[in-house]
């Protein structure tokens, strides 16, 4: 049984991602970044 941590999963998406340089996902985690140190400057 593979328990899923809900944490670790959107983490290795972000990684999987940024790493395959997918035009896709960029944008997702991208603004993500940017959604974080807007309310990180705020």
């Amino acid at each position: 049984r593979s328990t899923v941590n809900p944490v670790s999963k959107p983490h290795q998406f972000i990684t999987s991602a940024s790493q395959s340089g997918s035009q896709l996902a960029e944008p997702e985690w991208k603004r993500e970044l940017i959604k974080r140190r807007q309310n990180g400057a705020n």
